[in-house]
């Protein structure tokens, strides 16, 4: 995919972070994103280099893919030893954090970023989606008021209004918004078309949820379009089928697919805590 001067290794570290991207956002499998970012990273560090980007994308694969809380966060804190601005680790290592509900070190770091980076869209839009986990969705709301306003054709704006609506219990709100982050992203938005189809249903329009779920399910079956098991998970909790729900996401843990990072924080599943299987999922991500 990429042709690389391998004299270069910020440019492997580079390209290990595009795997990653890639991995996602479903156009590669979450296995192949792995290894190939990591074949990469190994490209980077084994010339002898000591980059910051290097260092960064490994504690990206640790925290993402290996689930090794402990090997990510050395990295995180290697690769800003080496380059304290360098926004992808300040911004990834918040997240890790916040993960593992260490919220008020995440926030730290991310108003950190912010001061060293005031101009930045995405480094606001990530410190809303921080408060939106911690629950502070007042002030999550007031992150996303304010993308809506300076970056309004960008999908996250809308995306984290409407998480926040769900949240609050507004469901047709969340709809309107969710609708509007899946338009404004385009062809590129499958995960957003599965969150409005779990909109749809919360909002009490399950015959047309269901209506839209086999339709994305059939592209999917085509191979028009990728549909990982964690999204078949939310969309279950949508609709209130816990077994299947609990279903998917034990296909996802097999899968290793690096959202399964934000459940001990995310509110959409808060249905499931009580659930001994998906506790037991948890323990297994060293989550509880």
């Amino acid at each position: 995919v990429f042709e690389i001067d391998p004299g270069h290794p910020a440019a492997h570290a580079a390209a290990a972070r595009a795997y990653l991207r890639l991995g996602g956002t479903n156009v590669l499998a979450h296995n192949d994103a792995r290894l190939s970012a990591l074949a990469e990273v190994r490209k980077a560090l084994d010339g002898g280099a000591d980059i910051a980007e290097a260092h960064a994308a490994l504690a990206d694969i640790k925290f993402l893919y290996d689930w090794d809380w402990r090997g990510a966060e050395r990295e995180y804190r290697r690769s800003l030893d080496l380059n304290p601005g360098f926004i992808p680790a300040r911004k990834t290592f918040a997240q890790m954090l916040a993960t593992r509900g260490r919220f008020d070190e995440a926030l730290a770091i991310s108003e950190e970023t912010r001061r060293i980076d005031p101009q930045s869209i995405d480094a606001l839009i990530s410190h809303g989606m921080l408060l939106y986990y911690r629950r502070d969705f007042e002030a999550a709301n007031g992150v996303a008021e304010r993308v809506l306003a300076e970056a309004p054709a960008n999908p996250a704006g809308s995306l984290l209004a409407a998480r926040v609506a769900e949240a609050e219990g507004r469901f047709s709100d969340g709809l309107a918004l969710m609708q509007q982050a899946w338009r404004l992203a385009g062809d590129g938005g499958v995960n957003l078309r599965v969150l409005v189809i779990r909109l749809q249903a919360l909002s009490g329009d399950v015959d047309g949820a269901r209506a839209a779920l086999t339709e994305l399910e059939q592209a999917a079956g085509s191979g028009a379009v990728r549909l990982h098991a964690r999204d078949r998970a939310l969309v279950a909790v949508g609709f209130g089928e816990t077994a299947d729900a609990l279903d998917a996401f034990d296909v996802a843990f097999s899968e290793r697919d690096p959202a399964l990072v934000w459940l001990t924080v995310d509110p959409r599943v808060d249905a499931l805590r009580s659930e001994p299987r998906f506790r037991a999922m948890l323990q297994k991500l060293s989550l509880e």
